[in-house]
């Protein structure tokens, strides 16, 4: 009983891709990639033209840096 293995050409699509931030740069640390307990901060709104107010806290989970791209916080080192 033996494993045949066969190597085919890779098509230019099929390459894997670098890991990309969401303002399309690469990531290049791994604890950007981490994911962690995000708490993003309240919503501004507005009832009629007279009431502002603000919404609670969400709190996500996210990598660090789409947490950090969202403006929201989260505990880097404990």
């Amino acid at each position: 009983m033996g494993v045949v293995l066969t190597l085919t050409s890779l098509a230019a699509g099929s390459l894997p891709r670098q890991a990309q931030a969401a303002d399309g740069q690469p990531v290049t640390k791994a604890e950007q990639l981490l994911i962690v307990d995000c708490l993003l901060p309240a919503q501004v709104k507005k009832l009629g033209g007279t009431l502002t107010y603000l919404a609670a806290r969400r709190p996500v989970k996210a990598a660090a840096q789409d947490c950090e791209i969202r403006g929201g916080e989260y505990v880097a080192y404990d």
